[in-house]
């Protein structure tokens, strides 16, 4: 698994039911709560929403007692505050769990739970090839690491598509939509005017100030 963040680690979790898995992270960890460099959103505000927590739960029992216990705050999902171009959402009493809490918290309370073999300090710089299969991954203090099975939880400083290349894969060009982030298919967002931007050039183009 290239990459210890949220994503390799819940996909360790999985796998390690049935594999035997070793996850490699450029950063160094500790098994405190700290912030990490390789996680630059990090310091941003974090919620963990409904169906998150559920599945987490699922993979963790008791994880979120354990968060609330770290200083997480619980709270009903109906009395989030949500403010949209049209105003104040009323809020309702839904009995949803809603988790406000920090990134390296979770991450680190997921991390201690996880069985599989964590190895901070990897730098991965790339796939080994033998008879045009990936037999592991290449380091670059530790040389070739095998595996059975590479999986790329590397996030946004992914050079997968460069490694994939350079073993003469044809590279893919990446997907794109021109639908609003979520956006159902087979539907149309309507564009509103936000009042409070005056931005001439605002990217959303639905802001008073932005272009038509």
């Amino acid at each position: 698994m290239v990459g210890g963040g949220i994503a390799g680690l819940l996909a360790a979790r999985v796998l390690s039911e049935a594999h035997d898995v070793v996850v490699l992270e450029r950063d160094e960890l500790s098994d405190e709560v700290e912030y990490r460099a390789g996680v630059p959103q990090g310091r941003h505000v974090h919620g963990l929403l409904v169906r998150g927590g559920e599945l987490l739960e699922g993979l963790f029992p008791g994880l979120r007692d354990e968060l609330v216990a770290a200083g997480a705050v619980l709270a009903d999902a109906g009395d989030m505050r949500i403010l949209n171009p049209l105003g104040w959402l009323a809020r309702t009493r839904t009995g949803l769990p809603l988790l406000s809490l920090s990134r390296p918290l979770l991450e680190t309370a997921i991390r201690r739970r996880v069985t599989a073999e964590i190895v901070d300090g990897v730098h991965v710089t790339g796939l080994s090839l033998r008879d045009g299969t990936v037999d592991g991954v290449l380091t670059r203090d530790h040389g070739k690491i095998g595996a059975d099975l590479v999986v790329d939880a590397s996030g946004r400083s992914s050079k997968l598509a460069n490694w994939l290349a350079e073993a003469g894969s044809r590279r893919r060009s990446p997907r794109s939509s021109t639908r609003a982030p979520g956006t159902p298919r087979g539907s149309t967002p309507r564009r509103r005017t936000s009042p409070w931007c005056t931005r001439k050039a605002c990217p959303r183009r639905t802001c008073r100030g932005g272009a038509r």
